[in-house]
């Protein structure tokens, strides 16, 4: 019989996110499964714009030090990752290197005291949920049920622009090559990262209402809060990377990137309709490409969805699931949780 960590200490902070701060960076600094989904500024932007429900923020401790943060929302009888999947491609608990199946039996012993069911979505299949949790529920004789949500493209990057160019199947160079050669012809082209000016801001909401009808729907007030303090939060950590392209003097095209642990993720992106001949939204991401492997960067994530273009620009699949966790209550021995 599986026999959950006793040694592991729960500690329940609720809604104290500024107590908890700088445990989380440093505990997700040391995890293998780092995105910038995962980082406190952004579960608080979330919260206090979309969140509803009973907000539970743990630390794990075990000799003598946080070894994981798992951030949750109550909702009835379910426990939920701090996040919802509109708005936050990947979500996991966090566990330093070595730690991830402590911090998994924590999670299913706060469950399983507290009555709860758990509802871990979106997930990577690398994720700390999917290797350490998911597989001890399984054993302790929880019911488990795991089903693909959607899928994430992404890719490594070369070290030039010529490297990325060759990787492309024949077909996709050529094509990419013409639109670009097409657009110089259109104009002078310029593309260059926003300083986090108020007004830069504006013109990308601007730029992502009209581009898309489904976009406009899908920016209500209480998300267009979330951009808004979360374009400050990144902003002052330096992840931001507000992408502009301007032909003749005219932004046509916007996209909304961050930077984080060497990856450059395309969040969101946006476009004048008037010069969607001249796949102006496209390349507008195709020279966030290029400007991250100028940069250096180790990785481009396009994020999730399975739009046709990523997979022409090189991106490949990854899986993303959704893993449901009926707890055995009374199956081990659960500590007393301290609460902040």
């Amino acid at each position: 019989m599986t026999v959950l960590p006793s040694t592991a200490t729960i500690q329940d902070h609720l809604d104290d996110f500024d107590s908890l701060e700088a445990d989380w960076h440093r505990v997700l600094a040391s995890s293998p499964a780092r995105h910038i989904f995962f980082t406190p500024c952004w579960g608080r932007s979330w919260w206090q714009n979309l969140g509803a429900g009973e907000l539970h923020l743990l630390s794990v401790r075990h000799g003598g030090a946080v070894v994981g943060i798992v951030p949750l929302v109550r909702q009835g009888d379910t426990l939920r990752l701090l996040g919802d999947k509109e708005v936050c491609d990947y979500l996991d608990i966090i566990a330093a290197v070595g730690a991830g199946d402590i911090v998994a039996g924590a999670l299913i012993r706060f469950a399983s005291n507290g009555g709860c069911s758990l509802d871990l979505h979106p997930l990577l299949p690398d994720s700390t949920a999917s290797l350490n949790v998911v597989p001890l529920a399984r054993e302790l004789g929880c019911v488990t049920h795991t089903e693909p949500l959607d899928v994430s493209y992404g890719m490594p990057l070369p070290s030039s622009w010529d490297e990325y160019l060759e990787s492309l199947h024949g077909k996709d160079r050529h094509e990419l090559k013409r639109k670009l050669r097409r657009l110089e012809r259109a104009g002078q082209v310029r593309f260059y990262a926003s300083h986090s000016l108020s007004e830069d801001l504006e013109d990308f909401l601007r730029l992502f209402r009209i581009s898309r009808a489904s976009k406009d729907e899908f920016l209500t007030p209480r998300r267009e809060a979330f951009f808004r303090q979360l374009y400050q939060a990144t902003g002052e950590r330096g992840w931001l990377r507000l992408y502009f392209m301007e032909l003749d003097g005219r932004r046509v095209a916007a996209a909304f990137c961050f930077n984080f642990n060497g990856t450059l993720y395309l969040y969101n992106s946006g476009f004048e309709p008037a010069y969607q001949g001249l796949s102006v939204g496209l390349l507008c991401k195709v020279l966030s490409i290029q400007t991250a492997i100028s940069e250096g960067e180790r990785a481009y994530d396009f994020l999730r969805g399975a739009e046709d273009y990523k997979a022409h620009l090189g991106g490949k699949p990854t899986p993303v699931y959704r893993c449901t966790i009926v707890t055995q209550p009374g199956k081990s021995s659960v500590p007393e949780v301290v609460r902040q």
